[in-house]
Protein backbone atom coordinates (compact mmCIF):
# COMPACT_ATOMS: atom_id res chain seq x y z
CA UNK A 1 0.00 0.00 0.00
CA UNK A 2 1.44 3.14 -0.71
CA UNK A 3 0.32 6.51 1.24
CA UNK A 4 1.06 10.47 -0.51
CA UNK A 5 1.27 12.58 2.73
CA UNK A 6 1.94 16.50 1.74
CA UNK A 7 4.59 14.88 -0.71
CA UNK A 8 6.10 12.11 0.81
CA UNK A 9 5.68 8.51 -0.47
CA UNK A 10 5.39 6.03 2.19
CA UNK A 11 5.28 2.30 0.93
CA UNK A 12 3.70 0.24 3.98
CA UNK A 13 3.94 -3.48 3.16
CA UNK A 14 0.65 -5.21 3.25
CA UNK A 15 1.43 -8.89 3.40
CA UNK A 16 -0.39 -9.81 6.67
CA UNK A 17 0.13 -13.23 5.78
CA UNK A 18 3.95 -12.92 6.37
CA UNK A 19 3.51 -10.78 9.21
CA UNK A 20 1.46 -13.41 11.64
CA UNK A 21 3.13 -16.53 10.12
CA UNK A 22 5.95 -17.80 12.67
CA UNK A 23 9.53 -17.05 11.03
CA UNK A 24 10.53 -20.68 11.32
CA UNK A 25 7.46 -21.65 9.14
CA UNK A 26 8.39 -20.15 6.22
CA UNK A 27 10.40 -20.83 3.22
CA UNK A 28 13.68 -19.42 2.29
CA UNK A 29 12.61 -17.33 0.42
CA UNK A 30 9.77 -15.83 2.69
CA UNK A 31 12.50 -15.41 5.52
CA UNK A 32 14.53 -13.48 3.37
CA UNK A 33 11.91 -11.51 2.49
CA UNK A 34 10.59 -10.93 6.07
CA UNK A 35 14.69 -10.07 6.86
CA UNK A 36 14.27 -7.33 4.01
CA UNK A 37 11.16 -5.61 5.82
CA UNK A 38 11.76 -5.95 9.30
CA UNK A 39 15.51 -5.54 9.30
CA UNK A 40 16.35 -3.63 6.88
CA UNK A 41 14.01 -1.03 5.88
CA UNK A 42 11.92 -2.43 3.35
CA UNK A 43 8.74 -2.28 5.27
CA UNK A 44 8.01 1.61 5.61
CA UNK A 45 10.06 3.66 3.31
CA UNK A 46 9.06 7.46 3.88
CA UNK A 47 11.16 9.23 1.36
CA UNK A 48 10.47 12.00 -1.36
CA UNK A 49 10.32 10.97 -5.32
CA UNK A 50 10.03 7.18 -6.78
CA UNK A 51 13.73 7.59 -7.62
CA UNK A 52 14.38 7.74 -3.77
CA UNK A 53 11.99 4.94 -2.81
CA UNK A 54 14.09 2.61 -5.41
CA UNK A 55 17.33 3.91 -4.12
CA UNK A 56 16.27 3.45 0.03
CA UNK A 57 15.56 0.06 -1.12
CA UNK A 58 18.43 -0.95 -3.13
CA UNK A 59 20.52 -0.06 -0.12
CA UNK A 60 18.33 -2.12 1.62
CA UNK A 61 18.55 -5.15 -0.53
CA UNK A 62 22.50 -4.54 -0.91
CA UNK A 63 23.12 -4.79 3.06
CA UNK A 64 21.05 -7.97 3.24
CA UNK A 65 22.85 -9.80 0.58
CA UNK A 66 25.95 -8.55 2.24
CA UNK A 67 24.38 -9.92 5.95
CA UNK A 68 23.75 -13.24 4.05
CA UNK A 69 27.09 -13.86 2.84
CA UNK A 70 28.26 -13.52 6.09
CA UNK A 71 26.16 -15.71 7.51
CA UNK A 72 27.69 -19.34 8.50
CA UNK A 73 26.57 -22.46 6.47
CA UNK A 74 25.97 -25.45 8.49
CA UNK A 75 25.43 -29.47 7.89
CA UNK A 76 23.94 -30.69 11.24
CA UNK A 77 24.41 -34.89 11.54
CA UNK A 78 21.27 -36.71 11.66
CA UNK A 79 22.34 -37.66 15.07
CA UNK A 80 22.04 -34.27 16.57
CA UNK A 81 18.23 -33.98 15.27
CA UNK A 82 17.29 -37.09 16.76
CA UNK A 83 18.99 -35.87 19.92
CA UNK A 84 17.00 -32.65 19.80
CA UNK A 85 13.48 -34.17 19.51
CA UNK A 86 14.42 -37.18 22.13
CA UNK A 87 15.39 -34.09 24.44
CA UNK A 88 13.70 -30.61 23.84
CA UNK A 89 15.82 -29.03 26.14
CA UNK A 90 19.24 -29.97 25.34
CA UNK A 91 22.54 -28.53 23.66
CA UNK A 92 21.44 -29.80 20.51
CA UNK A 93 17.92 -28.13 21.08
CA UNK A 94 20.08 -24.90 21.17
CA UNK A 95 21.08 -25.67 17.90
CA UNK A 96 18.24 -26.12 16.58
CA UNK A 97 16.84 -22.84 17.91
CA UNK A 98 19.42 -20.85 16.74
CA UNK A 99 19.48 -22.08 12.79
CA UNK A 100 15.43 -21.67 13.12
CA UNK A 101 15.84 -18.09 14.60
CA UNK A 102 18.02 -17.85 11.53
CA UNK A 103 21.40 -17.31 12.80
CA UNK A 104 22.90 -19.50 10.35
CA UNK A 105 21.71 -21.60 7.09
CA UNK A 106 21.67 -25.40 7.61
CA UNK A 107 22.71 -28.10 4.37
CA UNK A 108 21.00 -30.98 3.92
CA UNK A 109 20.39 -33.40 0.84
CA UNK A 110 17.85 -36.31 -0.12
CA UNK A 111 20.10 -38.97 1.88
CA UNK A 112 19.61 -37.21 4.69
CA UNK A 113 16.27 -36.86 4.75
CA UNK A 114 15.72 -40.94 4.54
CA UNK A 115 18.11 -41.47 7.02
CA UNK A 116 15.76 -39.21 9.63
CA UNK A 117 12.48 -40.97 8.38
CA UNK A 118 14.25 -44.14 8.55
CA UNK A 119 15.81 -43.73 12.14
CA UNK A 120 12.54 -42.30 13.74
CA UNK A 121 10.60 -45.33 12.63
CA UNK A 122 12.68 -47.74 14.96
CA UNK A 123 10.67 -48.84 17.01
CA UNK A 124 12.64 -47.52 20.32
CA UNK A 125 12.43 -44.53 18.74
CA UNK A 126 9.13 -44.37 17.85
CA UNK A 127 7.98 -44.91 21.62
CA UNK A 128 9.63 -41.57 22.29
CA UNK A 129 9.43 -39.44 19.58
CA UNK A 130 5.52 -39.56 17.82
CA UNK A 131 4.94 -40.41 14.52
CA UNK A 132 3.69 -36.65 14.12
CA UNK A 133 6.51 -34.74 15.87
CA UNK A 134 8.99 -36.42 13.47
CA UNK A 135 6.98 -36.13 10.32
CA UNK A 136 6.47 -32.59 11.24
CA UNK A 137 10.14 -31.61 11.48
CA UNK A 138 11.42 -33.49 8.42
CA UNK A 139 9.11 -31.37 6.59
CA UNK A 140 10.74 -28.38 8.78
CA UNK A 141 14.15 -29.53 7.48
CA UNK A 142 13.53 -30.03 4.08
CA UNK A 143 11.39 -26.79 3.76
CA UNK A 144 13.61 -24.31 5.27
CA UNK A 145 17.16 -25.83 4.56
CA UNK A 146 19.13 -25.47 1.70
CA UNK A 147 19.27 -28.47 -0.32
CA UNK A 148 22.58 -29.61 -2.11
CA UNK A 149 20.80 -31.63 -4.90
CA UNK A 150 24.61 -32.34 -6.68
CA UNK A 151 26.50 -34.86 -4.20
CA UNK A 152 30.14 -35.30 -4.72
CA UNK A 153 31.50 -38.54 -4.76
CA UNK A 154 33.31 -39.13 -1.06
CA UNK A 155 35.07 -42.07 0.43
CA UNK A 156 36.31 -41.07 3.79
CA UNK A 157 35.15 -41.52 6.24
CA UNK A 158 35.60 -44.84 8.27
CA UNK A 159 31.97 -45.25 8.32
CA UNK A 160 30.69 -45.73 4.76
CA UNK A 161 27.42 -44.26 5.88
CA UNK A 162 28.62 -41.17 6.87
CA UNK A 163 30.56 -39.81 4.00
CA UNK A 164 27.38 -38.32 2.53
CA UNK A 165 27.28 -35.59 5.61
CA UNK A 166 31.01 -35.27 4.25
CA UNK A 167 29.59 -35.06 0.71
CA UNK A 168 27.30 -32.65 1.87
CA UNK A 169 29.73 -29.92 3.69
CA UNK A 170 32.04 -30.12 0.11
CA UNK A 171 29.05 -29.61 -1.67
CA UNK A 172 27.70 -26.91 0.05
CA UNK A 173 30.51 -25.36 1.05
CA UNK A 174 30.10 -25.19 4.65
CA UNK A 175 31.52 -23.69 7.09
CA UNK A 176 30.98 -26.59 10.20
CA UNK A 177 29.73 -30.27 9.97
CA UNK A 178 28.51 -30.64 13.72
CA UNK A 179 28.36 -34.06 14.84
CA UNK A 180 28.21 -35.96 17.82
CA UNK A 181 30.27 -39.04 15.80
CA UNK A 182 33.43 -39.06 18.19
CA UNK A 183 34.78 -42.30 16.51
CA UNK A 184 34.55 -41.29 12.77
CA UNK A 185 33.54 -38.25 11.83
CA UNK A 186 35.16 -35.58 15.29
CA UNK A 187 38.51 -37.38 14.62
CA UNK A 188 38.58 -36.00 11.09
CA UNK A 189 38.92 -32.94 12.93
CA UNK A 190 38.61 -31.18 9.07
CA UNK A 191 37.61 -32.20 5.30
CA UNK A 192 37.35 -29.88 2.20
CA UNK A 193 37.76 -26.69 4.08
CA UNK A 194 34.53 -27.55 6.08
CA UNK A 195 35.62 -27.59 10.18
CA UNK A 196 34.35 -30.48 11.74
CA UNK A 197 32.99 -30.19 15.47
CA UNK A 198 31.23 -31.05 18.72
CA UNK A 199 27.92 -29.32 19.68
CA UNK A 200 29.45 -27.79 22.86
CA UNK A 201 32.61 -26.50 20.68
CA UNK A 202 30.54 -25.12 18.62
CA UNK A 203 28.43 -22.87 20.76
CA UNK A 204 31.89 -22.17 22.60
CA UNK A 205 33.61 -20.82 19.46
CA UNK A 206 30.92 -19.10 17.56
CA UNK A 207 29.39 -17.88 20.99
CA UNK A 208 25.81 -17.72 19.55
Amino acid sequence: MIISLAGVVCTISSDWKNRTMPYNERSTVERVNARLKDEFGGRVVCVRGHAKVMCHLIFGILALTANQMMILVIVIDANIFISYLLVPASQPAKIIALWQSGKFDVLTAQPQIDELMRVTRYPKIKERISTVLAGRFVNELRDLSIMVDDLPFVDVSPDPYDNYLLSISSGGSADYLITGDKQHLLALKKFDGTSIISVADFLKQTRF
